[in-house]
């Protein structure tokens, strides 16, 4: 009979048709896989570079003693006083954005971060303590 075969060469053609369609979109899908990975490792050194461009206005110190339930309105005076105080440079209230410690609280004083308003007067500020040894 006639029909059989016509029925077996449509479902070989289908067959093939499928198939290398199926190929051809996973091929398709492989490359643009890896081109999303590449982008994604791209936009994650971008953002680790602004991430520490960003750090640079941030001074950290250990030394500045705790007090239970500080604020950061609490250690703001103290870092002017302690910090700046101490080597001889006038530091303001405006020249820091914020200041917070770092970590959980221990028995021990945790490190503070001191986020400056301006890198300059956080610039200076170290220069000068690195020459006051």
């Amino acid at each position: 009979m006639v029909l059989p075969d016509i029925a077996n060469i449509i479902s070989v053609a289908v067959s093939t048709v499928v198939s290398t369609s199926l190929k051809e979109l996973g091929e398709r899908l492989t490359r643009k896989f890896a081109e999303v990975q590449r982008q994604c490792i791209l936009n994650k050194y971008d953002n680790d570079r602004m991430d520490q461009h960003s750090r640079r206005e941030n001074l950290r110190n250990f030394g500045i003693d705790e007090e239970v339930n500080e604020t950061d309105d609490v250690l703001e005076p103290k870092i002017i006083i302690e910090l700046a105080g101490d080597i001889g440079v006038e530091l303001k209230p405006d020249d820091i954005s914020v200041p917070h410690r770092m970590g959980k609280s221990k028995e021990v004083s945790r490190p503070v971060i001191v986020r400056f308003c301006h890198r300059k007067k956080r610039t200076k500020l170290c220069a000068i303590k690195k020459n006051k040894g």
